[in-house]
């Protein structure tokens, strides 16, 4: 019978003794609020860090379109990633060994020699040549890295 109340006292302290830890947990993480100025995701000064990073980086993140007006025979060679409208005019693809250009509008690979429609967005994925040649005076709307030649 005593090997039973010590036991059962045992098992009491015990259980008790849980409940105040748990309690006492459960009281720490009710008070704790992430977030605030007192206990931030994360500081200011990581923020302010990243953000000058990305400034100063020379990444270009806002791409603009620019006009171009080519001249018959004048060829527009495109880079990795640099997209083309042609607005007004004929102009036909070129194309490289890699490939064509894709046309975004439609989901056709064009390549060597096609007339390339207006309206329709062109896409150079690689910086290996490709791009448009002029059969008549053309306006292009480019956004990316490119070149003119002759």
């Amino acid at each position: 019978m005593m090997k039973n109340i010590i036991k059962n006292k045992t098992a009491m302290a015990v259980l008790v003794g849980s409940c105040i830890v748990a309690l006492s947990y459960i009281t720490q993480a009710s008070t704790f609020n992430p977030g605030t100025n007192e206990d931030p995701l994360v500081t200011r000064s990581y923020v302010d860090t990243k953000i000058s990073q990305i400034n100063t980086s020379g990444i270009n993140i806002v791409n603009t379109m620019q006009v171009i007006t080519l001249n018959k025979g004048e060829k527009l060679i495109l880079e990795a990633g640099s997209q083309m409208i042609l607005r007004n005019g004929t102009a036909r693809i070129i194309d490289s060994p890699s490939g064509g250009i894709s046309n975004l509008t439609t989901g056709v690979d064009m390549i060597k020699d096609s007339n390339i429609p207006r309206n329709n967005l062109l896409l150079a994925p690689r910086s290996d040549g490709r791009g448009a040649r002029a059969i008549t005076d053309c306006i292009f709307t480019v956004t990316g890295n490119y070149r003119i030649e002759k």
